[in-house]
């Protein structure tokens, strides 16, 4: 039911339209329907007595004879459910057809009218829009699907625009998958494509209780949205919060910083500096939002309930998305990229082996059946590019599109110090050979590509083990991925078995073959293969690792396109694209994007500037900072931005912290005071 909207329309309206046949010399003794308006909510029951202002022009009782959108009806009463998996998308209002009769039997056009529901969900999208990109997120797991605003409405379901303001696409969609097995050998999967076939992620944080885990579906209206802020206005309530009559805006006011522990849930759920240090999140005392880049969009999905798109058993994971965008003008690679964190928390008890994450990538540079899809390896990329000269939207001067696996989940520990430039993870991770005991990150360690069929090799999963396999770099049939050709045995592969397909000549050690040299052409692209350009998915792996109860993963991607200019092509501006956000990125990786945070702040007085040594520290760590007599909030943040000890105190010139209660690794040393925020990363042996 509603899995094809437009054709239920039409089959409504061929319906409908036959009651127009008994009517031709009725028509001023037919029933008239008058339109009924209600407001509803997801998760509402809505029962709507039409026939109240309906009226038959001779008197006669009336009944209902056709409601065929109704979940139920009576001879005057219409009922619909308006529950998430039918209505989830819907931003604004339904309008369903109902007729009537009178007792003699008569019927006609104007004994046709509408139920129109307004549905109370218009923040469940939003538009990333400040640089040179306007992108749809939305709270669900299929990126850039903007929702529909009425039913059966024919508007754009897609937006990457790229460039905004010209019109034309270069995404259509991007979604994330996740693997693994428990210690009985059972999948569990959860994943989708375009949440066309059903959904595996429902709104919301995981709930929990003597009887285990589940999901919240009474409250299911309060998480099925987009908090979206910027920079100016989390910044503005610093500085204002205490001001008289100030009043913070909606989602300032609303950000999700804390769960109900009466469900169960984590008591800290979104990202916020805790001002008073209470751990609870309460803007009024001065806490504000922590978001990345100069806009974001935040929100929580669980996969707790029944996945209707994979068919797979849920991992009882919950996931924290961060979207965000930053405004550089003076930096073409960042002005043409968005970047997305996923914050991915196993809350179960099951201890999963062989686990592998996901980015399902829908590349539509403008005209979708046209495209070819390539990757990078040294660079922990992967792209869309046209495969003909000239595009039907995007004429001659097509971009390139790509997504970056900045930074994806942590290698399993063995208690060491990985090093860096070998034939190994270290080619797209990072945190290898840093002088820091496990706290590398694995990058891109596959690609393999989907297309729109359903009778070949690499045609899109459908079923939990199909999408596990295609993580795998395993074909529908079963066939792993093959060096050559279009990476199967039947289209031209020579081998050996990889986990790369269209690497060009990326891999010069070929890691993605294990080491083993081609057995035809290296320089291995769709163009060289002679593929056929066509609608392409690019499909980015990160795995396996071992996704322990309690874990927390995090998942860094940007998505950044580029132009020919300059005197450079379209795919040289790409590379040097890649190569700046990478190298930003390396910089800081753990709280990418929050260093851009409070840049218009008030300016801190040297007094302020916060020191700390030893670095690395093994015991005792001091802290240099003056805080002017005042009282500040310090407190010390793991690498995974937990708050694992904080206080409020007078720092005179110097405080000293005892750090043995820690176990090694990166943290960081937060001061907040009432208009700034300092910050130093330190090591611990």
């Amino acid at each position: 039911m509603f899995k094809n909207l437009n054709f239920t329309l039409m089959k409504n309206r061929i319906l409908l339209s036959t009651v127009f046949l008994f009517a031709v010399f009725k028509l001023l003794s037919n029933p008239v329907a008058v339109n009924d308006t209600v407001d509803a909510y997801l998760g509402d029951t809505v029962t709507v007595h039409v026939l109240k202002n309906d009226y038959s022009p001779e008197g006669l009782p009336m009944h209902i004879y056709y409601a065929p959108d109704a979940d139920f009806y009576t001879d005057s009463t219409i009922t619909y459910i308006i529950d998430f998996e039918r209505f989830h998308n819907f931003r604004s209002l339904l309008d369903i057809k109902y007729a009537i009769k009178d007792s003699d039997g008569n019927t006609g056009y104007e004994s046709i009218a509408s139920v129109i529901i307004i549905i109370h969900n218009e923040k469940y999208s939003s538009l990333l829009d400040i640089n040179n990109v306007n992108a749809a997120i939305n709270a669900g797991n299929s990126f850039f699907q903007y929702g529909f605003d009425s039913f059966g409405e024919t508007i754009p379901t897609r937006i990457y625009e790229f460039p905004k303001g010209g019109g034309v696409n270069s995404l259509a969609s991007n979604s994330l998958w996740i693997g693994g097995k428990d210690n009985t050998g059972k999948l569990h999967f959860s994943g989708t494509r375009y949440n066309q076939l059903g959904l595996d992620f429902w709104p919301g944080p995981v709930c929990s209780d003597e009887n285990g885990l589940w999901a919240d579906s009474l409250n299911i209206k309060d998480w099925n949205k987009i908090r979206v802020l910027t920079k100016e206005e989390v910044i503005y309530h610093k500085l204002h919060w205490n001001d008289p009559d100030y009043e913070p805006i909606e989602d300032i006011a609303q950000w999700p910083g804390n769960g109900n522990t009466a469900l169960g849930q984590s008591k800290i759920l979104a990202p916020f500096a805790d001002v008073d240090g209470d751990s609870i999140y309460n803007p009024y005392n001065g806490d504000y939002p922590l978001i990345r880049g100069d806009k974001c969009g935040f929100f929580i999905l669980n996969d707790l309930r029944q996945h209707t798109e994979s068919e797979g058993t849920p991992l009882g994971i919950e996931v924290h998305v961060m979207a965000y965008a930053f405004h550089n003008s003076d930096k073409p690679s960042f002005e043409n990229t968005i970047f997305m964190n996923y914050k991915i928390f196993n809350r179960s008890q099951n201890s999963y082996d062989s686990t592998y994450l996901a980015l399902f990538t829908d590349f539509d540079i403008g005209y979708a059946w046209d495209d070819y899809v390539g990757c990078d390896v040294s660079r922990s990329t992967y792209f869309g590019y046209n495969g003909q000269e000239t595009d039907k939207e995007y004429g001659d001067n097509t971009p390139v599109q790509g997504v970056i696996i900045l930074g994806g989940p942590y290698l399993d520990a063995d208690n060491s110090d990985n090093p860096d430039g070998g034939c190994d993870e270290s080619i797209t991770g990072i945190g290898f050979g840093d002088g820091i005991v496990d706290n590398e990150r694995l990058g891109m360690t596959g690609f393999i590509d989907s297309y729109n069929s359903s009778n070949l090799p690499n045609s899109d999963p459908r079923l939990d083990f199909e999408y596990y396999n295609r993580m795998k770099s395993v074909w529908i049939d079963g066939t792993v991925l093959e060096y050559g050709g279009a990476g199967h045995v039947n289209t031209g592969s020579y081998g050996p078995a990889c986990r790369f397909i269209f690497p060009g000549a990326s891999d010069p050690c070929n890691w993605g073959t294990g080491g083993i040299e081609p057995y035809g052409p290296v320089d291995w692209t769709a163009e060289t293969a002679t593929v056929d350009s066509g609608d392409y998915r690019g499909i980015g792996i990160s795995g396996p690792f071992t996704f322990k109860p309690g874990d927390v993963e995090s998942v860094d991607v940007a998505f950044t396109g580029a132009f020919a200019s300059g005197g450079l092509s379209a795919f040289d501006n790409f590379l040097n694209y890649v190569d700046t956000i990478r190298a930003q990125y390396k910089k800081n990786s753990d709280f990418f994007g929050y260093q851009w945070l409070g840049t218009k702040d008030k300016v801190k007085s040297k007094t302020e500037r916060l020191k700390v040594f030893p670095n690395p520290v093994s015991n005792t760590l001091k802290v240099s900072y003056n805080s002017n007599g005042k009282k500040v909030n310090i407190q010390i943040i793991n690498n995974i931005g937990k708050v694992v000890a904080q206080k409020q105190t007078v720092i005179n010139r110097e405080l000293t912290l005892d750090m043995t209660p820690y176990p090694a690794g990166i943290y960081f040393i937060r001061i907040i005071n009432s208009n700034s925020v300092s910050s130093a990363k330190i090591i611990k042996h």
